[in-house]
Formats: structure tokens, C-alpha cells, sequence
């Protein structure tokens, strides 16, 4: 094995109950409003975005969604949620699903400080200096998006 050393200064927090005791994380890191980010298959059929939606509102943390979010999440959500987050101030972002759904989130989390368009960060026109933050409930193992601040976006107009 090759001699690496890694930071992350994410905190992850594993465990039965984990999902039904997001709102409380929130709430004691002093949130109030959230923009929930989520793709509708699995974490809807599965009763999981209802637990995260339960578990918000028994903290009495107030949220808005994002739904619909495809695999390789095309750009025009990301500009759809970041008007969402300006539009209702929220606070945090909180996606919920694999690294699709986290890598619009943290696209969105970055762009709602932007001034220009948020395409403006891939193609090289302005650097990320101020985020919203963000805590994730994964749902697919692997898939990498909750470790690093790089996101995948698609632009489906210019391919």
C-alpha cells in the first residue's frame, strides 16, 4: 500500500435511526430552513424522503423542495433550485439520494452566492468562494459525491 494521507472535514454520522434524526443535526447546528434536493424514485417508493420530511418537522426546521433530479443532473435544475434557495432564504441544503441528487445540491449550495450564471463555475469564468451548507442523506453506497466539493452537471443545450 502506498503511504497517503487524507482530509475530510466532513462529519458522518452512520447508524440505525440516522434518518429519522436528521432534523435534530439540523436543528442543533442552529438551521431553520432547508432545500430538500431529491431525485422521486427509491427515495419516495421507500418511504425514506417521508422520514426526512417527519424528521424536520418535529425539529422545527422548515423546508422547501427540489424534485425531479435525473442521473447526471442537467444544469437547468441547478438554476431551478438555486432560484428556489434565494426565493425562500433557506439555510442549508439537504440532498437526499445518490451522487446525482448531491452533486446538484452542492452545484445549487455554491450558486446561490453567484451573481452571474451558475455555469459560470464549470466553465472556468468564476471559482467558488461561498457555499450554503450542506448535509446529505445517502442512499447509494459508492458513489463518491459525499467525499469530495466537485460536482457533475450536465448541460443538455450545448451537449
Amino acid at each position: 500500500m502506498n503511504d497517503f494521507e487524507f482530509y475530510s472535514p466532513t462529519r458522518f454520522v452512520f447508524g440505525r435511526g440516522v434518518t429519522d434524526a436528521v432534523g435534530q443535526h439540523v436543528a442543533k447546528l442552529g438551521y431553520k430552513r432547508a432545500l430538500l434536493v431529491y431525485g422521486g424514485g427509491s427515495v419516495v417508493r421507500t418511504g425514506t424522503l417521508a422520514r426526512v420530511k417527519e424528521s424536520l418537522v418535529k425539529a422545527g426546521v422548515e423546508f422547501v423542495e427540489l424534485s425531479g433530479v435525473r442521473p447526471n443532473p442537467e444544469v437547468a435544475s441547478v438554476r431551478e433550485g438555486i432560484a428556489v434557495a434565494r426565493e425562500n432564504d433557506v439555510d442549508l441544503v439537504l440532498p437526499v439520494g445518490g451522487g446525482s441528487t448531491i452533486d446538484c445540491a452542492k452545484a445549487i449550495a455554491f450558486g446561490v452566492f453567484h451573481d452571474g450564471d451558475v455555469w459560470d463555475f464549470p466553465s472556468g469564468k468564476a471559482v467558488p468562494e461561498k457555499a450554503l451548507p450542506i448535509f446529505t442523506v445517502l442512499t447509494m453506497a459508492a458513489t463518491g459525491s459525499e467525499m469530495d466539493g466537485t460536482a457533475v452537471i450536465s448541460d443538455m443545450e450545448t451537449n
